[in-house]
C-alpha cells in the first residue's frame, strides 16, 4: 500500500494510550482556557471542543477524535 495523508493520519491515533490521550485531550482544553484567561483572572471559562466518534472498517475499530482550537488528537478504540 503507498504511503498517504489518509495512510498516516489513520495511523497517528495509535501514538496514544486510552491514559496519554485523556491527557492530550485535557492539555488542549487547558491551553484554551490559558488563552482566555490572559494575565487576568476569571471564576471560570467555557472551552469549545467537539468528540467525533467514526467507525474505521478497515481496522475493526472505533475512531475518537478530540479537537479544540483546531487542533485534533485521535484514538483507535479496538471493538
Amino acid at each position: 500500500m503507498p504511503l498517504s495523508a489518509k495512510y498516516i493520519t489513520e495511523h497517528r491515533s495509535h501514538v496514544h494510550t486510552p491514559e496519554s490521550w485523556g491527557r492530550a485531550i485535557i492539555d488542549l482544553a487547558l491551553q484554551s482556557a490559558l488563552k482566555q484567561v490572559g494575565s487576568g483572572e476569571k471564576p471560570s471559562v467555557e472551552v469549545e471542543g467537539k468528540l467525533t466518534v467514526s467507525a474505521v472498517e478497515a481496522l475493526g475499530c472505533i475512531n475518537v477524535c478530540g479537537t479544540y482550537n483546531g487542533v485534533t488528537v485521535c484514538y483507535h478504540v479496538n471493538v
